[in-house]
């Protein structure tokens, strides 16, 4: 569950337009500096850093100027000054497992259709084909605790 909210609010497309404007520039300025990054990985940052000075980045109310320059100043020391240190590998670590990661109701569901569709099989040939005598028992007793 907590997977899901925090790939709708971090990852998918920016709720405010102040946010997405914020990651446009972001994008446009690593374009300039000839460097590759992901929108997803900047929505990410942006949204975190904005966290982390959420006094003075409040992204629901208006910002000037200058704290936009601000933190679009310090989203692009994290892009590209910091780009291989560990922390922004642990970032980018945690933008690909909340992206890729699945709910725990998607988990179960997943592993109870893959879990029918090993055991139809097997349930068909019981159901429809019982043991006439006790040798025919054994064998099918070996087929079910063989799979």
């Amino acid at each position: 569950m907590w997977c899901s909210e925090v790939k709708n609010k971090f990852l998918l497309t920016p709720q405010t337009t102040i946010i997405k404007n914020i990651v446009y520039e972001i994008i446009r300025e690593c374009d300039k500096r000839n460097f590759v990054c992901e929108k997803k990985f900047v929505v990410f940052l942006v949204h975190l850093i904005a966290l982390q000075f959420k006094d003075e980045f409040d992204c629901n109310e208006k910002l000037d100027r200058k704290s936009i320059e601000e933190l679009i100043s310090i989203c692009l020391n994290h892009i590209i000054d910091l780009n291989e240190t560990p922390m922004n590998i642990t970032l980018k670590m945690q933008v690909f497992f909340i992206e890729n990661s699945k709910s725990y109701e998607e988990t179960i569901n997943e592993y109870h259709e893959n879990l029918s569709k090993k055991t139809n099989m097997l349930v068909k040939e019981i159901i429809e084909s019982p043991a006439k005598d006790k040798d025919e028992l054994l064998l099918m007793k070996k087929r079910l605790l063989s799979t």
